[in-house]
């Protein structure tokens, strides 16, 4: 290690030192809140989910705790119906003014701090109106530049702009990748009503859905397992929402409108997107999501294919709902595997039904086809004051259609799995929480590479202590699954456990100075042969606030592994967090700098760097900029 780091420093220009020494004594970053507690899966990607989005945007136009519809504030992960109701039923009493009315009303306190950062409480109706502009424009622009890019043009670049006029919201995005030469290699746009009779919300363009538990339909960026293990897993999505990701390949594109009538929902939809995809003969092959368009095989792979679909949701109820949903869709291709239809019809129900501190909810699918295929979630849970459980029982049978649906599952594709899935929530004391959850799953039928059934098992713990000036953080987690493997050029399913064992310390020298300490290890056991692999990991960063304008922050990470990914996520521009993997010997860093000009206007700027060595030294390293207007 000592050599990576010494290595590294010789190989820094002088003009890198002085940028470090002169802003470090200015590091500083207002508290962004504990997200990293919700992104503890490895396998999650690195592109930005809907909730995160989400987050940060409500950190920069705070929601009314008077206004806000439940459907917005079932999207905080920390609130459940149960709390949604109380927060509802309050409001028909009084005005909320204050956290404070919050606890008194049944809701924890762990819980309020959770959402403090994005809320806000207007004391009268001349601060709401003061809140509500009837004309806005926001823009958001990313640069990223690799300087070891491999390809010709190295820059990637985002725009999203987002114009807002009274009800309406027009929404223009594009996205280049890395090695991309097409500056609009991918766009999307929609438009967007609000409220206008019994007509809740209408879109034309590019949009999303999402229904009941994701079977269906739902964001397929998303999280299934984390450290909210009592409410992470529970799907909790708007219906309808304009397309804004940067993942190209799952959007709709055409038409839908949220009908709403008393307690009666109805949502018809038509989409006609095209597709990238491998064909061979005039029959697709497979469908590729990466997005990438850089060498010649991927751009003949680009729009190879178009979707049809279309079809209707219904919900009745709002706290207790049942919702009915048929859909066909028709690909322009058939496929190569007879097992996927080229026209499918399928038909789903889902519900909740909440009943005190119990809550049952569940979604079932099924396809019309002579190979009748079906899929089904149910869940239970039980939310008290010190006390949550989480019980999710999941079935989803093999080649049930996928592409649009995300619901609760463990591998990339969710069918041919089952599986049962139990979080528990502990608050033995005032500031302390203890999560844990244990998931049983298995693939009943062969797949990708496994020509068998296999089965895996996945343990999570995770305690939090808060002290006045310190907190703790300390988790487990231990996966134990068979998986195929290649080595030493034995290629065959082999039985292994992969335990991460992590520590978190948090300590608030004053008010605007913060450390953070981690340190991990992580190791691989392989049962049949004597194969052994770990590795440890070691960061540290510190905040301090010196400018309410200015922030800032800088982290230096030390990490070693013998044949084993470590992974670790880290602050990115705009507050997405991206899941770094390290492997080797190394030392890595990063400088993130954040200036508000004005209300109106901010400036974000990164570098990263990353040394390591196996066989040899390697090298990385990389820019990204962001500009942020609202006006």
């Amino acid at each position: 290690m000592s050599f990576c780091v010494f290595s590294w420093l010789k190989g820094v220009s002088v003009k890198k030192l002085i940028l470090i020494i002169f802003l470090f004594p200015y590091i500083l970053l207002a508290d962004e809140g504990d997200l990293e507690k919700l992104f503890t899966n490895e396998e999650e990607t690195y592109k930005e989910t809907e909730l995160h989005d989400y987050l940060q945007q409500l950190k920069k136009d705070k929601l009314d705790i008077n206004k806000a519809t439940s459907e917005q504030l079932l999207t905080f992960p920390w609130l459940s119906k149960t709390e949604v109701s109380i927060i509802i039923k309050l409001r028909t009493r009084q005005l909320i003014t204050s956290m404070q009315n919050l606890i008194d009303a049944g809701i924890s306190p762990e819980i309020c701090t959770e959402i403090e950062p994005y809320i806000t409480f207007p004391t009268n109706e001349s601060q709401t109106k003061a809140m509500y502009k009837p004309i806005q424009i926001k823009s958001r622009i990313r640069f990223q530049n690799k300087f070891d890019s491999p390809y010709d043009n190295p820059l990637k670049l985002y725009q999203r702009h987002q114009f807002y006029w009274n009800d309406y919201t027009l929404s223009l995005l594009s996205q280049k990748d890395e090695g991309e030469n097409d500056y609009l290699d991918f766009c999307s746009a929609s438009l967007q009503k609000e409220d206008f009779g019994i007509i809740k919300k209408a879109i034309i363009g590019n949009y999303r859905l999402a229904i009941g538990q994701g079977i269906l339909f739902a964001p397929k960026i998303g999280l299934s397992k984390g450290g909210e293990t009592t409410r992470q897993p529970v799907k909790s999505f708007g219906m309808l929402k304009q397309y804004t990701s940067t993942a190209e390949s799952f959007s709709l594109f055409g038409g839908a409108s949220q009908f709403q009538w008393r307690k009666l929902s109805i949502l018809p939809f038509y989409s006609q997107y095209k597709l990238d995809a491998s064909v061979i003969n005039d029959s697709i092959n497979n469908i590729d999501i990466t997005g990438f368009h850089r060498t010649d095989t991927e751009k003949d792979k680009k729009n190879a294919i178009e979707e049809r679909l279309y079809g209707i949701h219904l919900q009745y109820g709002n706290k207790k709902y049942i919702g009915l949903t048929a859909f066909k869709y028709k690909f322009d291709k058939p496929f190569l595997d007879k097992e996927y239809p080229q026209e499918q019809i399928l038909f789903g129900i889902d519900y909740s039904l909440l009943l005190n501190r119990f809550c049952l909810f569940g979604e079932m699918s099924i396809t019309d086809r002579s190979k009748r295929r079906k899929a089904y979630l149910v869940g239970l849970s039980l939310l008290e004051k010190r006390f949550e459980n989480l019980i999710i029982v999941y079935d989803y049978d093999k080649y049930f259609p996928t592409y649009h649906g995300n619901p609760f599952h463990n591998s990339s594709n969710y069918d041919n799995q089952k599986g049962i899935y139990y979080g528990i929530l502990f608050r033995p004391a005032k500031k302390s929480k203890l999560n844990l959850y244990f998931d049983i799953y298995n693939f009943p039928k062969e797949r990708y590479f496994e020509k068998m059934p296999t089965y895996g098992v996945d343990k999570f713990l995770q305690f939090d202590q808060k002290w006045k000036d310190n907190k703790i953080r300390i988790t487990v987690r231990n996966q134990d699954k068979e998986t195929y493997q290649n080595i030493e050029d034995s290629k065959k399913i082999y039985s292994f456990q992969r335990t991460s064992l992590r520590s978190d310390f948090w300590h608030y020298l004053q008010k605007n100075v913060r450390l953070r300490l981690r340190a991990e290890y992580s190791y691989e056991d392989y049962e049949s042969i004597s194969k052994y692999d770990d590795g440890f990991l070691f960061f540290q960063e510190i905040k301090i606030v010196f400018f309410k304008r200015w922030q800032n922050l800088i982290r230096f990470t030390q990490y070693r592994s013998n044949d084993i990914t470590l992974y670790m996520y880290e602050n990115d521009i705009d507050g997405i967090m991206l899941n770094s993997q390290f492997s080797g010997d190394g030392f890595f860093w990063f400088l993130l700098l954040k200036y508000r000009i004005t209300n109106y206007l901010s400036l974000q700027f990164k570098y990263a760097e990353d040394l390591w060595k196996t066989d040899k030294l390697y090298n990385n390293n990389q820019i990204k900029f962001l500009i942020d207007m609202k006006i």
